[in-house]
């Protein structure tokens, strides 16, 4: 997904 938010990935879970 987007990696704009990797810091508060922690909501979106990313890539983790």
């Amino acid at each position: 997904m987007a990696r704009t938010k990797q810091t508060a990935r922690k909501s979106t879970g990313g890539k983790a």
